[in-house]
């Protein structure tokens, strides 16, 4: 929350930088008033996009942060980690879009829909943090987190297990979130590019074991 109210500060917020990472999730859920279960939300992080380049270089996002956090370092790159271990990253948006790119096992209009994912803009809402004030937010659209997350879990075979279990989880759960409250839907193209998230995202818990939403 300190973070992205630092990044909303410095005019960066849904113009140079998003959340891309499971702290989207947030955004989502205070979008369309409802809850998933936090255990498919690990904590500890912030996964950001640089939307355009040239965007904010290592040094622009130190000052940022610091601003939220005296503590925080960089460790690589556009990666940076507080003293408690809080870990913000920052990854270029052409970067994203070449890492999917390079997913062998896709089809050239499964390809097609992925950049289509990738060229939606960024959606906001204001959420409610722990201290009990407002944090601005601004995060992928939930089609394209959902979307991109199924692909991440099925076609990426360098993924571990257990990531990859967490990103079935998160595609899911925020794919019946569009499905049941958003104001607007999956286009038809995409569903019919990947049937198997479609088949998961019609009803509110997408498996016995999955993801319940509450009011």
């Amino acid at each position: 929350a300190d973070v992205l109210r630092e990044v909303w500060r410095a005019d960066l917020l849904g113009t140079g930088l998003m959340v891309v990472g499971s702290s989207a999730i947030h955004l989502y859920e205070a979008s369309a008033s409802v809850l998933v279960p936090q255990a498919i939300i690990p904590a500890g992080d912030l996964d950001l996009t640089i939307l355009h380049r040239p965007g904010p270089d290592v040094d622009d996002l130190a000052r940022i942060l610091r601003r939220a956090d005296r503590t925080f370092r960089p460790v690589r790159d556009l990666s940076f980690a507080s003293a408690d271990g809080f870990r913000v990253e920052a990854l270029p948006l052409d970067r994203m879009r070449a890492f999917y790119s390079s997913l062998v096992d896709l089809t050239s209009e499964q390809h097609r829909v992925l950049d289509n994912a990738l060229d939606l803009p960024p959606v906001h809402a204001v959420g409610v943090a722990r201290d009990g004030l407002p944090v601005p937010m601004a995060g992928l659209d939930p089609r394209s987190f959902s979307l991109l997350k199924f692909v991440r879990a099925e076609f990426d075979h360098d993924r571990s297990r257990n990531a990859a279990e967490i990103d079935r989880d998160q595609a899911f759960a925020v794919g019946a979130i569009v499905a049941n409250y958003w104001h607007q839907e999956f286009e038809p193209e995409w569903l019919e590019a990947f049937p198997g998230l479609a088949e998961q995202i019609g009803a509110k818990s997408p498996e016995d074991r999955g993801p319940r939403f509450f009011m």
